[in-house]
């Protein structure tokens, strides 16, 4: 009786902690076609310990335990799928070190994800590293092809709640010289 308790529990949480995994997925969803670049990895009764431990300490208000936990198995599969929850989860719980350690290996993996790299330029910009930061923006702005003066325009947001207003400035001034002869960009160099 408590083995077949046991079962069906496993199966139940089974679904858990891998619905990230499952996301909708629309034509112009960009990780459609990442889908080959995934690692072929077994799925180990530790990793599925590991899965259930993070996704049960998550619902229980552990965050801490959780995103460690993510923080280990995104290191240990190189998955982009764990890396995006792993950032997810810390970003929720205002880890804010283990987010930016954990979007990187998403980037790295994923290096044409848009989100990712977006989640990336906003941890960097939060933590006020200019240099890595202007790198990341510079690989967004040529990845934005025709909608690229959107783009442009989101600069301010991403930059809105930065204390260091010259150092925004400056960083503006060198991502925006290929795009001079946009006018959202003489507007965003305004508003910096």
């Amino acid at each position: 009786m408590k083995r077949r308790l046991l079962t069906t529990l496993v199966i139940a949480l089974l679904g858990t902690p891998m619905a990230f995994a499952q996301h909708d997925a629309s034509p112009h969803d960009e990780d459609t076609s990442a889908a080959a670049n995934l690692p072929k990895i077994e799925l180990t009764p530790h990793m599925l310990l590991q899965f259930l431990v993070a996704e049960i300490a998550g619902q229980r208000g552990q965050v801490g335990l959780a995103t460690g936990t993510y923080r280990d198995l995104a290191r240990q599969t190189r998955d982009p799928r764990i890396a995006r929850r792993a950032a997810e989860i810390a970003l929720f719980g205002r880890q804010y070190d283990v987010a930016l350690e954990v979007t990187r290996i998403w980037v790295d993996l994923e290096p044409e994800s848009t989100k990712a790299r977006q989640t990336l330029a906003s941890l960097l910009a939060a933590s006020g590293r200019s240099e890595e930061l202007s790198v990341q923006v510079v690989k967004l702005l040529a990845a934005a092809g025709p909608a690229i003066g959107p783009s442009l325009l989101r600069l301010n947001q991403v930059f809105a709640r930065s204390t260091d207003k010259a150092a925004v400035q400056k960083l503006i001034d060198e991502v925006t010289v290929p795009y001079i002869g946009i006018a959202e960009a003489h507007y965003v160099r305004a508003i910096a």
